[in-house]
């Protein structure tokens, strides 16, 4: 499988997570996609499989240890980094059914974006408005103006607010 530019595996569990799935990426030779969850964020990004790979789990170690040798896995019965170390592969019957992300995942509508957001803005808005050590999850609070183009209120749990603008297209 050639590697997606992607952090995919940010979308999965830690290790702490029960459902184990959860804690691995789903590979899908015949859709040609791989997909991440923890439960509450949902990422599908395109591959392209390699002959004689198949589908199933690969596991979040190989997938960085194949990032490190900038060659994709060889995901077939086991994940095999080109000349890299060799990694089990987790079996549903092992670690639990992945959950069907067409369920789950929203058609996108036909139409033009709503918001567009800077990611990493964001991220940096949510650090400063959090208590990192708080115990409770962390997030924003949104209020999003009558006019597209302005400033978005955010508040987060710890004392505090501040704003992000939109993303120009």
């Amino acid at each position: 499988m050639k590697l997606p530019l992607s952090k995919i595996e940010s979308a999965t569990a830690g290790k702490k997570e029960v459902r184990l799935m959860l804690q691995h990426l789903l590979l899908s030779v015949e859709a040609k996609t791989l997909t991440a969850t923890n439960g509450h964020i949902i990422a599908i990004v395109p591959v392209e499989p390699e002959e004689g790979d198949t589908s199933g789990y690969i596991t979040v170690e190989a997938l960085k240890a194949a990032r490190k040798s900038k060659q994709g896995p060889r995901v077939n019965g086991s994940l095999e980094i080109v000349e890299g170390a060799s990694f089990p592969r987790p079996t549903e019957e092992q670690d639990g059914k992945f959950p069907d992300a067409s369920k789950v995942m929203p058609a996108k509508p036909d139409r033009e974006p709503d918001l567009c957001i800077d990611a990493k803005l964001l991220l940096q808005l949510a650090e400063a408005l959090n208590d990192p050590a708080a115990r409770i999850s962390t997030g924003l609070e949104m209020w999003f103006p009558d006019n597209y183009g302005s400033a978005i209120y955010c508040e987060g749990t710890a004392e505090g607010h501040g704003a992000i603008m939109p993303m120009r297209k």
